[in-house]
């Protein structure tokens, strides 16, 4: 679901994640693969955005070795970590996790 403004939309991303911890409890990601209609950078596979990478790390700190499909084509990944070295949450999340 997407509007115009980027904070009143749902990715399918985010959506994925809920329905895993939803529905299995699980918090931890190995790999997402998004599609598109047509990648604005060429290949097939579409990047997160902010919110979606935000909501990852905050699902599981350890998800910033989850690792994103840049390109479809190339199977090229970058990991989490990459996209966001400085995540403001880290500690944060760290104490939430292990109480």
């Amino acid at each position: 679901m997407e509007g115009t403004c980027g904070v009143f939309h749902l990715c399918a991303e985010r959506a994925a994640l809920f329905n895993m911890y939803q529905f299995s409890g699980q918090t931890k990601v190995k790999k997402v693969l998004a599609f598109r209609d047509k990648a604005p950078y060429g290949g097939s596979s579409g990047m997160p955005c902010g919110a979606c990478r935000e909501f990852l790390l905050e699902l599981n700190a350890e998800n910033k070795d989850a690792e994103f499909m840049m390109d479809y084509d190339t199977r090229k990944t970058v990991k989490v970590a990459e996209l966001m070295p400085y995540w403001w949450g880290e500690e944060r999340a760290s104490k939430f996790n292990n109480q």
